[in-house]
């Protein structure tokens, strides 16, 4: 049913972007309680749930992708390429400027959240094979811990995990 709502609002906002319909791909959406953050035109968007005008969130000349909004609704973390090879960033789901967390070269790509407020993200820079690992990482400390999962790439939690 919340895949049905969210295909809808996706609808609603895709003619809420400007004046006249436009063809165009809203991709890679997330949401929480308030709102969805989806990727378009090689940027970030975010719009409330309830519906209206979606505005940008990121505007840089490299394509932004795979947002993922923070359970509490305050970071939205997505993959851009703004230096080179695909890293992760996070920023204020209200905007502002982003955060660079990794470091990688590794081409990573968000994957969600963890409970406990980690990062979690894709990545080949701790693989000897040509394949991905999901890493956690700590917003504050950057620690990052590489899951005991062998070329996952992607994953979620459960509150009780």
């Amino acid at each position: 049913m919340r895949q049905i709502a969210l295909l809808i609002l996706l609808g609603i906002t895709a003619l809420n972007l400007c004046a006249e319909p436009v063809e165009a791909y809203y991709r890679q959406p997330t949401l929480n309680e308030t709102l969805l953050v989806f990727a378009a035109e090689g940027d970030l968007w975010k719009v409330d749930v309830d519906g209206g005008t979606a505005s940008r969130l990121t505007t840089h000349l490299e394509v932004e992708s795979h947002p993922a909004l923070s359970p509490d609704g305050e970071f939205v973390a997505f993959s851009a390429s703004y230096e080179g090879p695909s890293e992760i960033y996070i920023m204020s789901s209200g905007g502002g400027l982003p955060r660079r967390l990794t470091f990688d070269a590794a081409n990573g790509r968000v994957a969600g959240w963890h409970p406990d407020g980690r990062l979690l993200y894709r990545t080949q820079k701790f693989s000897t094979l040509p394949n991905h690992q999901l890493v956690a990482i700590d917003l504050e400390t950057l620690e990052q811990v590489v899951l005991p999962l062998a070329q996952a790439s992607d994953g979620s939690f459960d509150a009780q995990t």
